[in-house]
């Protein structure tokens, strides 16, 4: 469904004057569990905290325009990023990523969003981000460049900002950053990276900071071997 005024409880118009106002929890779910059109803008007034469910969001695409204002969204008791989706219309801008996101069921997951097709812009995060998904060995590594094993659980990418960045989709000017080695840590069964798990897109002026590891641990019963990848930037 439309994300449109008379289905979404947040103040505002929608318009680029008159965004609509989301200062809670429940006001950024109605976005991020909704089809949100072209056009349509948000603007982030204050730092808030969320869980973020992959099961509820898979269905949504985010198409609107977000403005960040610099706050901070918080993932608690996560599987996936806080939105699952960005449209090829849809745009984030300015936005603060903190907490955890941890799976070990889903191909592709990022802090800020799990799959990007639009434009991300001015992202911080010190979010920590693990998928423990994923087929060892070359197999999995010819599984997570086939998009067709999307939500099968096979592929284990996970990206700082972005699990997977697609065709023609931005991601510029964001940071990853750590003070320890408790946030900021990206890590992957098959394909990690600081900023972006797996890459098709566009990446300019990316800073990752981040603790990140594409590994196969071994309390995960998959043994270690050569076959992961990870990057600073693109795992």
């Amino acid at each position: 469904d439309a994300c449109v005024v008379e289905n979404v409880l947040l103040s505002g118009a929608g318009t680029q004057q008159n965004p609509y106002l989301i200062g809670s929890a429940l006001d950024f779910t109605a976005v991020s569990k909704a089809n949100v059109e072209k056009g349509v803008n948000f603007s982030l007034f204050s730092n808030i905290i969320v869980e973020a469910t992959r099961s509820e969001q898979s269905a949504f695409v985010f198409n609107g325009y977000l403005n960040g204002n610099g706050k901070t969204i918080t993932l608690e008791n996560s599987n996936c990023g806080a939105i699952y989706k960005i449209g090829e219309d849809g745009s984030v801008y300015n936005v603060g990523i903190a907490g955890k996101i941890s799976t070990s069921s889903y191909d592709s997951v990022g802090a800020l969003a799990d799959y990007n097709a639009g434009k991300i812009e001015k992202i911080r995060s010190t979010a920590n981000v693990e998928n423990t998904a994923g087929t060892v060995g070359a197999k999995g590594i010819e599984l997570t460049l086939n998009n067709s094993q999307e939500n099968e659980g096979k592929r284990g990418i996970a990206g700082g900002i972005v699990g997977t960045n697609l065709e023609n989709a931005e991601v510029y000017n964001c940071t990853v950053s750590s003070s320890s080695s408790s946030t900021g840590t990206v890590k992957a069964s098959i394909a990690g990276g600081v900023i972006v798990g797996l890459n098709y897109g566009k990446i300019e002026m990316c800073v990752g900071n981040g603790c990140f590891g594409a590994w196969n641990a071994k309390e995960t019963g998959k043994s270690l071997s050569n076959y992961s990848y990870g990057g600073a930037i693109v795992g």
